[in-house]
């Protein structure tokens, strides 16, 4: 029983003129009525292909970047990125070859760093969502304190935006997603972990404990 449909886009369901056949909505309606997800899988970017899709954006699987990026109903089931290492490597060669000009994507943005036309024309309207960037290759890691919740923001001095004035900070803002669909036996880690885990481990948790405990006089631990 098939249930699961994978199509290349370019030069495979998109015609020469880069459009969508008119009845693959109605079908991938038709698909979802039969249990079976249909997923267009493409070197694009997820906000092209989700544009792209818009109708049905939220009963398909997006595999995107030639499957470096999997998105589902807006989440990220799967991100592959290429290391610090080999990037800078990459860079240097494409810059290296005349008439080339190198482009990073990331899992919201495709960016640029050259203006030459007709490069630059091509990557703003085959992308989307694409930035211009001073320089490619200031890129850093930053590690992620142990215990950080979601929402907090770091600031990091003098790698934002540059100006005639100067170079500005960059904010990076933290999302924890929590998982939603867990197999038996994920669930089962999880509780074993949290039987070893103390109310006081929880900044929140245990902050609610004292006051609980400083108004009723009562030890909550």
């Amino acid at each position: 029983m098939v249930k699961f449909i994978a199509t290349d886009l370019d030069g495979t369901l998109l015609d020469g003129e880069r459009r969508l056949p008119e009845e693959i909505f109605p079908l991938i309606a038709k698909l979802k009525e039969l249990g079976v997800l249909f997923a267009p899988a493409s070197g694009r970017q997820y906000a092209n292909l989700k544009k792209l899709f818009e109708p049905v954006a939220d009963d398909v699987l997006f595999i995107c970047e030639n499957g470096a990026l999997i998105k589902y109903r807006g989440k990220t089931l799967h991100c592959h990125p290429i290391g610090n290492r080999y990037l800078k490597e990459a860079l240097d060669e494409i810059r290296a070859l005349p008439h080339l000009y190198p482009m990073l994507c990331g899992t919201e943005y495709a960016y640029i760093e050259n203006s030459e036309m007709p490069f630059f024309k091509y990557a703003m309207l085959s992308y989307t969502n694409c930035k211009k960037v001073p320089d490619l290759d200031d890129t850093f890691d930053y590690q992620i304190p142990e215990g950080t919740q979601s929402g907090t923001t770091f600031t990091i001095r003098g790698k934002g935006i540059r100006s005639r004035s100067g170079t500005g900070n960059l904010y990076l803002r933290v999302t924890v997603e929590v998982p939603t669909r867990l197999t038996r036996d994920q669930k089962k880690k999880i509780a074993d972990a949290a039987e070893t885990l103390d109310i006081r481990q929880y900044d929140k948790a245990k902050k609610y404990a004292d006051n609980v405990s400083a108004l009723y006089g009562k030890n909550p631990y």
